[in-house]
């Protein structure tokens, strides 16, 4: 199961994103550093899991071989309607442990700020192994355990969301775990800091409960985000509310030569 966006909060998220399309441009960065650290040619295609509207779309159809294909998949229509026609992309309704694509199709499957949102982690991955081809990768990017943006969703948005937080976050103990279990290889996991920037504090707590998703008063939710991310105020107003993101490279086995 994967927790769907409704129509309201596909309407937050994208209002949230236009008013503030800055605001996690080190994610994006971060991101293609990732992608790049893969250290792999273009590829033929490539499967998006949770593009939302497209933040990261973009950065993945520069990953495309000439006449490549980027499936851009997400579980909620909603989030796809404000996902934006791209030359050589489509849209597919669907979520990470369903996905309807033949077996060994997939060149790389790529996962950004969602598979948290993922109930049952094992029975995704056993499904993305079943698209991808053989010794293609698996690029998850999220949150991760034991950092203080896991623990605001954990405190915050668990209890504030309207469409309930109740997941699970990896580190890299959990998704070597996962990888042993769905006949994974885990090629490494590390993170860095992607800090979210705004031109000021109304702003940054605009952002926030829109972006979440957060049925509470701006009032109310302030001291939280002071408490649990503990955000930088520059001389100028400018603010900077501190953040980071896990990357997390996984791959299916190379195919067995026949005996």
């Amino acid at each position: 199961m994967f927790v769907e966006f409704d129509l309201q909060r596909a309407v937050d998220y994208e209002g949230a994103m236009r008013a503030s399309p800055y605001a996690r441009a080190a994610e994006l960065e971060a991101a293609c550093w990732a992608l790049a650290e893969r250290r792999r040619p273009p590829v033929r295609r490539i499967v998006e899991l949770g593009a939302g509207s497209g933040f990261a779309t973009p950065a993945l159809l520069e990953q495309l071989a000439p006449g490549g294909e980027l499936i851009a998949c997400d579980p909620s229509p909603h989030m796809l309607a404000h996902l934006q026609p791209l030359a050589g992309m489509r849209k597919l309704v669907a979520t990470p442990s369903r996905i309807d694509l033949p077996d060994d199709s997939v060149d790389l499957v790529f996962s950004m700020a969602s598979f948290h949102h993922v109930q049952n982690k094992k029975v995704a991955l056993d499904e993305i192994r079943r698209v991808l081809k053989p010794n293609a990768e698996l690029l998850i990017v999220d949150v991760d355990f034991g950092t203080p943006a896991q623990r605001f969703f954990d405190h915050v948005v668990q209890h504030h969301c309207r469409t309930g937080h109740e997941v699970e976050f990896l580190d890299r103990a959990f998704m070597q775990l996962l990888c042993d279990r769905a006949g994974m290889i885990h090629r490494w996991s590390r993170r860095r800091a992607t800090d979210w920037q705004f031109s000021d504090a109304g702003a940054a707590l605009s952002y926030i409960m829109r972006l979440l998703g957060l049925e509470i008063a701006l009032a109310e939710l302030a001291p939280l985000v002071e408490h649990w991310l503990s955000p930088v105020r520059h001389a100028d107003g400018r603010v900077t509310v501190p953040w980071s993101l896990g990357f997390h490279l996984l791959a299916k086995p190379a195919a067995r030569a026949a005996s």
